[in-house]
C-alpha cells in the first residue's frame, strides 16, 4: 500500500478523497497546516502529499515552500506534492511548480480522473525510491534516499529541493551527455513547464555547487539542446 498525506480542511472533501483512493493507499488526514506539519515531523516518508491551497491557518503554496526548504522534512519526505485547488486559484501555482510540485487537481473532483491521477503519481514516487539509491561521480556522492549530496571527506552540500536533486541525479547519471529540456521536463515534472522554470533550477544548482567549493564539475548549457554535466 502507498502512503498518502491529505491536507484539506473540508471533512466532506477528505471523506471523498479517502473513498476514492483507499483501495491502494494508507492515508493520513490533516485538517490544517499545523496538523499536516505534525504528521511530517513524525518522519513518515509519504509517497505523495495532497495539499489544499486555502486552509484556515494559511496558504498551501506558502506551506509547500516552507517544508521544501526545511532540511529535516527533506531528509525524510522523498515523495511528491499534488495541489487540490479551485479554478480561481490555479494562477497562484507557478511558484509551487518552480519549487517542485508535480501536479494540481481541480475541485470538484471527477472521481475516475482523481483516482487515476493519484494512482499514477504514487506509483511514480514509489518507483523513484526503488531505483538505485546512490551514485558516485568524482568527489560527489549522491544519495537518492535522502536527496543529499556529500563530497569526499564527508562535507555535505546545501540541502536540495526534490526537483533540484532529480535534475542533478539525471545529469550525473548521464555525465558528459547532453539532456534536452523536454526530457528533463518529462522526467522531473511530468507536466509542461516553461524553459524559464528549468533554467532557474539549473541556476540554483550551479550556485550550490559553487558555494560548496565543488570546482570539479560544472553544468554546461548546450545551445539549442539542453544541459550536461562536465569536468571544469
Amino acid at each position: 500500500m502507498y502512503r498518502v498525506l491529505s491536507i484539506e480542511d473540508e471533512p466532506t472533501v477528505q471523506k471523498s478523497v479517502e473513498y476514492m483512493i483507499k483501495e491502494f493507499t494508507n492515508i493520513d488526514q490533516a485538517f490544517s497546516l499545523e496538523e499536516g506539519r505534525a504528521f511530517l515531523d513524525k518522519g513518515t516518508d509519504y509517497d505523495i502529499i495532497l495539499l489544499d491551497i486555502s486552509l484556515p491557518d494559511g496558504n498551501g503554496v506558502d506551506f509547500f515552500t516552507e517544508i521544501n526548504n526545511d532540511p529535516k522534512v527533506c531528509s525524510t519526505f522523498r515523495g511528491d506534492v499534488i495541489f487540490l485547488t479551485g479554478n480561481s486559484e490555479v494562477s497562484t501555482l507557478e511558484q509551487s511548480f518552480d519549487m517542485g510540485a508535480i501536479d494540481f487537481i481541480r475541485k470538484p473532483f471527477v472521481p475516475m480522473e482523481f483516482k487515476a491521477r493519484v494512482k499514477a503519481a504514487v506509483k511514480r514516487a514509489a518507483q523513484k525510491k526503488e531505483d538505485h539509491s546512490s551514485l558516485k561521480l568524482g568527489s560527489m556522492n549522491l544519495d537518492i534516499n535522502t536527496s543529499a549530496v556529500t563530497l569526499s571527506g564527508g562535507s555535505a552540500m546545501q540541502p536540495f529541493t526534490p526537483k533540484e536533486f532529480k535534475i542533478l541525479w539525471m545529469l550525473a547519471k548521464n555525465y558528459g551527455n547532453s539532456l534536452k529540456r523536454d526530457h528533463i521536463m518529462k522526467e522531473v515534472w511530468n507536466i509542461t513547464v516553461s524553459s524559464r522554470t528549468i533554467d532557474a533550477h539549473i541556476s540554483k544548482l550551479r550556485g550550490k555547487m559553487t558555494d560548496a567549493g565543488l570546482n570539479e564539475f560544472t553544468i554546461k548549457g548546450v545551445y539549442g539542446d539542453g544541459y550536461k554535466l562536465v569536468k571544469v
